[in-house]
């Protein structure tokens, strides 16, 4: 269901995702994993449709549910989410905050490639928020801990870096 999801937003049919989404979220069945990534991508879809207040708000309903249920997994997830919707609402300094405190918590548990997510996050969003040097500083930290290319996954996360460069940066910064 989730994928299906998933694919709707690729083809462009984000309200019909939204509805699918919903329908799912209807099933008390539905618990774990599963559950907490139809519920992100639920607020997600929401704050494409412009709706990213309200998306924050399911989000940090969903953390506070990890933290009562002590599910590092769900807190992870709503936490990396709540990074990139205060990017969307253009909160820079609230985006680095949150994406700082997941790069924190990953780093607390056995999981190579949710750290390197994690840190790719950081990056994208300190150079959103027109840090490019510390911003930098991460994607070097990601090269060098990540020396074998971590299956292709390094080049989409500096690659996430790159894209999130802010159009009135230093131009020079860009080719480094």
């Amino acid at each position: 269901g989730v994928l299906w999801g998933a694919m709707l937003v690729n083809r462009g049919q984000t309200s019909e995702a939204m509805m699918h989404l919903r329908t799912l979220l209807g099933d008390t069945q539905l618990r774990g994993p599963l559950r907490w990534h139809a519920r992100d991508q639920y607020a997600m879809q929401f704050a494409a449709l412009g709706y990213t207040e309200e998306a924050l708000w399911l989000v940090r309903e969903d953390e506070l549910l990890a933290s009562i249920q002590q599910d590092m997994k769900a807190r992870l997830n709503a936490l990396g989410t709540r990074a990139l919707l205060y990017a969307l609402l253009e909160r820079p300094k609230a985006a680095v905050s949150a994406a700082k405190e997941y790069l924190s918590l990953r780093q607390k548990t056995p999981d190579p490639e949710g750290h390197l997510h994690a840190r790719g996050l950081y990056a994208e969003m300190l150079m959103q928020a027109n840090e490019p040097q510390a911003a930098l500083a991460e994607v070097e930290a990601m090269l060098q801990g990540c020396s074998g290319g971590c299956g292709g996954d390094l080049f989409g996360r500096v690659m996430g870096v790159y894209w999130s460069f802010p159009e009135q940066g230093d131009p020079t910064l860009r080719e480094s």
